[in-house]
């Protein structure tokens, strides 16, 4: 929406995609989607009767089939979340197979490569490094004590690719909504060395408590 304007809506001008980012992304998600063709096909076969999605344009290109899986689950998950009725025939495809679907296509989009971990994630976390060694070397200024970064469920997973914590195999790090990553920067005061503790609140337990 646009201030000036309550009841309209300000379209964004197009801006063309980093090459380079772009063709790491279509080659991760390309690899994904050969790979699991007949569990995506037979999977958007089955919904398609019930949600009006065209089969013929999702299968269409890359970016079509990832928008697709993208699409379907943060329509269903949203729902879950918010404890409301799902129709009888969500139960066949909830918790499996979207939920595996749709979280290995986010890997696959965000730390499908080390190209897209570095443009993705890099740049930000660069600047927590740096937030970081201004507060060791009292350079920071404001000299804070918290610094809070918003970002998508990609950025999140990016930060987590840098911290080679991608391919965590617990399941835990599927960055759900109202997911975060605490980095602490703490300091032994017998050592005197600086160290960073990190903690994951995962969005989806009851209980929010950081691992």
């Amino acid at each position: 929406p646009t201030y000036k304007d309550h009841c309209g809506i300000a379209s964004i001008k197009w801006i063309y995609k980093c090459p380079k980012t772009h063709t790491a992304w279509m080659e991760a998600v390309g690899r994904f989607i050969h790979e699991y063709k007949r569990n995506i096909t037979d999977f958007l076969e089955f919904v398609t009767p019930y949600t009006g999605i065209e089969l013929a344009e999702s299968l269409q290109s890359t970016e079509s089939v990832w928008m697709t899986i993208i699409t379907m689950w943060e329509s269903v998950i949203t729902v879950i979340e918010e404890g409301l009725p799902i129709p009888p025939w969500m139960n066949k495809i909830y918790p499996q197979p979207i939920t595996f679907l749709a979280e290995q296509m986010l890997r696959a989009s965000s730390v499908g490569s080390d190209t897209q971990i570095r443009y993705v994630a890099g740049e930000y976390f660069k600047e927590v490094v740096s937030l970081m060694r201004a507060k060791i070397e009292g350079t920071l200024r404001p000299d804070r004590r918290m610094f809070y970064f918003s970002g998508h469920d990609g950025t999140l997973i990016g930060i987590l690719g840098v911290l080679g914590l991608a391919e965590d195999p617990s399941g835990r790090l599927n960055a759900r909504t109202g997911s975060a990553l605490i980095l602490e920067l703490h300091k032994n005061l017998r050592t005197e060395i600086f160290y960073v503790q990190v903690l994951y609140i995962d969005g989806a337990a009851p209980d929010l408590e950081p691992l």
